[in-house]
């Protein structure tokens, strides 16, 4: 390919140059393409892929491999986290007051320690004044509210 760099040394290139992309978007896409350009480096320094063509049919199946075994799973670990974090956990839980109907889609307006609040249905079904509600978590100041006890 280029005269100065053996294959390992284009692929090892080409994989960090991925990995560095993958910083600037957190898409966890360049990740495990980067990751599949390292193992064909790996693959072709020890001598398993002695062809452009073979490590070209590697990279593109190490990536499919990678990317639809462990992209949604890394996804999904770092949105969990992310919603853990979001605002005041200590609240989870905690009864409510619904104080005017939480309509299906839409807003209604509870009572939380003497302040009243947005409160949206996590649950995707009315709520009624009256009913006992829970925190099931809060965005800013809205409040996602749901029947049951968590």
């Amino acid at each position: 390919m280029l005269k100065f760099l053996s294959d390992p040394q284009l692929w090892l290139a080409l994989g960090f140059i991925l990995l560095i992309l993958e910083v600037t978007s957190f898409s966890f896409f360049f990740l495990f393409i980067g990751a599949a350009a390292l193992l064909t480096s790996l693959a072709t320094w020890l001598g398993l892929l002695p062809s452009m063509a073979w490590q070209l049919v590697f990279f593109g199946v190490s990536s499919l491999i990678l990317l639809v075994t462990l992209r949604k799973w890394l996804k999904n670990k770092f949105n969990h986290k992310a919603e853990e974090r979001k605002g005041y956990v200590e609240f989870i839980g905690n009864p409510v007051e619904i104080i005017k109907d939480v309509p299906a889609e839409g807003e209604g307006r509870i009572n939380y320690r003497g302040s009243e609040w947005i409160a949206i249905s996590i649950d995707g079904v009315p709520i009624e004044k009256g009913t006992p509600a829970f925190i099931h978590h809060m965005d800013g100041i809205k409040v996602y509210v749901t029947t049951a006890k968590q």
